[in-house]
């Protein structure tokens, strides 16, 4: 490697200088990491300080991390609080969640439930074929009662949407000048599911009408909102699977079978829905829509969906 050692020059020990010679006969062998592991070998001094700078090191990363985690999770605390009144109500799903008035007036309380999974159980109302009680409970449960509510300015800014672009509560409602028509968005979600079902009993619900643009687009729009929603709320659960026997199955009939029911921690959805029916909703005033257009109140052209900051899907 080199052609003369320079003056002043000392081997680190008698012993390493045949391999220095060597390294420098046998060129990439005689790489500086090499010499580096073996001049730790034979020193043991440098090797337990180059250790202890690790270590040290590795102290000190792994205190600025967890410094920089408490900030952040104090940084979430302190932005739901920031946003609600009633502070501690659902303050860990406040963290995690996007802003919604309902966390400040309904204790979601979540609780472990397990999920009906069963693939050929129709003794649940959800699963029957149509009829007037099946339709009447999913109507409830959907928006099919258009079940408005009212917000104020603050709670869609708080929601990422403009006020001015969002329509008032007519003032002989009774709410003030600062009130907004809204509604929950889990039962538009529950209502495309809805839709979905009737789907399979097309004839029943459309009387075999054919089906449209519109009633195509309404379709796919609720198709694409369901799996938005599953996107962005992926449920990470396992599925294990058991051993099953069953005649319908071609062979083999024996043959290890998804157990799709799961344990999940679950929202009290029922205390949403008695909420709805019994203080916030205001579906009473359904037979007011359509609403008349207030003249100077602001338009969006087309569909009219005004969309918040961030990546669609």
């Amino acid at each position: 490697m080199f052609s003369s050692k320079p003056n002043g020059y000392r081997p680190i020990q008698d012993d390493t200088t045949q391999d220095a010679k060597s390294d420098s006969d046998s060129g990439k062998r005689g790489s500086s990491a090499r010499r580096c592991l073996h001049i730790a070998q034979h020193r043991p001094g440098i090797s337990i300080a180059i250790l202890a700078l690790f270590l040290v090191a590795n102290v000190i990363l792994f205190a600025y991390s967890m410094v920089n985690l408490q900030n952040i999770q104090n940084s979430h605390e302190t932005d739901a609080k920031s946003r609600y009144l009633h502070h501690e109500l659902n303050l860990d799903l406040k963290k995690t969640s996007s802003y919604s008035l309902l966390l400040d007036l309904i204790d979601l309380k979540p609780s472990i439930k397990i999920i009906n999974g069963a693939l050929r159980d129709n003794t649940s109302l959800w699963r029957m074929a149509p009829s007037p009680e099946v339709d009447a409970a999913w109507d409830r449960i959907s928006a099919e009662d258009l079940q408005i509510i009212t917000v104020s300015s603050s709670d869609i800014v708080k929601s990422g949407k403009d006020p001015s672009h969002s329509v008032k509560a007519p003032s002989s409602w009774g709410f003030g000048n600062d009130a907004y028509i809204a509604q929950v968005e889990v039962f538009h979600q529950i209502h495309c599911l809805n839709e979905l079902r009737k789907e399979l009993f097309y004839d029943y619900y459309y009387h075999n009408a054919p089906r449209n643009e519109l009633h195509i687009s309404h379709k796919t729009h609720c198709i694409h909102i369901l799996l938005q929603s599953l996107m962005c709320n992926p449920d990470v659960g396992i599925i294990t699977h058991n051993w099953i026997y069953d005649e319908k199955y071609s062979d083999p009939k024996t043959r290890p079978f998804p157990d799709f029911s799961v344990a999940k921690k679950c929202r009290d959805f029922d205390s949403i829905l008695r909420w709805l029916e019994e203080d916030g909703g205001v579906k009473k005033f359904s037979s007011k829509f359509p609403m008349e257009y207030p003249p100077g109140a602001f338009v969006l052209p087309g569909d009219g969906y005004s969309v918040a900051g961030g990546k669609a899907f």
